[in-house]
């Protein structure tokens, strides 16, 4: 499948926390400047033309926590884990994770580097 992304994706792990669909936490999966996918592993309540405030736990991020809006775009079920994919909109907490994202690049550019140092 092609990737027609505009902003990178990045692999990720951290707790999504978000009431108003689940009384517990979900787990990040991918994440980007627009967009990331969500997985909780219990019954959720989503209605898909909503919007939502979510607080985003990641260990590595340096902010204890990023406060976003987003929108689901798509949702999945399969055996009682429902995975979300959510659009980010518009909120404060988007600088702060631009600021992680390029972060995250940063990391991923010097990966690279020291792979291709030892080839």
């Amino acid at each position: 499948m092609e990737n027609n992304r505009k902003y990178e994706r990045f692999e990720d792990f951290g707790r999504i926390e978000c009431f108003d669909i689940c009384p517990f936490p979900g787990t990040l999966n991918d994440i980007s400047q627009t967009g990331m996918k969500v997985t909780f592993n219990s019954f959720v309540t989503i209605e898909m033309e909503e919007e939502y405030k979510v607080t985003v736990r990641i260990p590595k991020c340096y902010f204890s926590a990023i406060e976003l809006v987003v929108t689901p775009v798509w949702a999945y079920e399969h055996n009682g884990t429902y995975q979300i994919g959510f659009s980010i909109l518009h909120s404060a907490g988007a600088t702060y994770l631009a600021e992680y994202l390029r972060n995250l690049q940063h990391e991923k550019e010097a990966e690279l580097e020291d792979t291709e140092i030892f080839a």
